[in-house]
């Protein structure tokens, strides 16, 4: 499997298109995705939507096969995905949303890019090698 579970969620500003960011989730989180809306105040008093979209094994594994070559490749070199798996076998990632929207799903590599975050359970045992986990669910092909 690899995966029990994934979640992508964004904050999107009074003017953002948040049916467009929602239509990106969708299609980005595969079959059966669920999208939670929530409007609150940001904390500099701006209304702001987050939108968080959860998604099963399957989705979760079919979403970071998105990944664009160049951010697979990336995420490849310098221990990137080691870096980026916390203490509770969770794998983080965070993608630009100015891609999203256009269909490429591609890492931020910016403080000031507005991003989608990321966050993946992995599902692993006592002696499974949570990095090789990563690197063989990246490599999926969508079909």
């Amino acid at each position: 499997m690899g995966l029990h579970r994934g979640v992508w969620e964004v904050y999107a500003s009074a003017v953002d298109d948040v049916e467009l960011i929602t239509d990106s989730l969708k299609w980005l989180s595969g079959n059966k995705p669920q999208i939670e809306k929530k409007q609150e105040k940001s904390v500099f008093g701006s209304i702001q939507t987050i939108l968080k979209s959860s998604m099963n094994s399957k989705d979760a594994r079919l979403s970071l096969a998105n990944l664009s070559e160049e951010s697979k490749e990336k995420l490849r070199k310098n221990n990137e995905i080691e870096r980026r798996i916390d203490e509770q076998k969770n794998f983080h990632i965070r993608i630009k949303l100015s891609d999203l929207v256009m269909g490429i799903v591609k890492l931020s590599e910016k403080e000031e890019d507005v991003i989608v975050k990321g966050k993946f359970k992995i599902e692993a045992y006592p002696g499974d090698d949570l990095v090789s986990k990563i690197k063989d669910i990246i490599e999926i092909n969508r079909k």
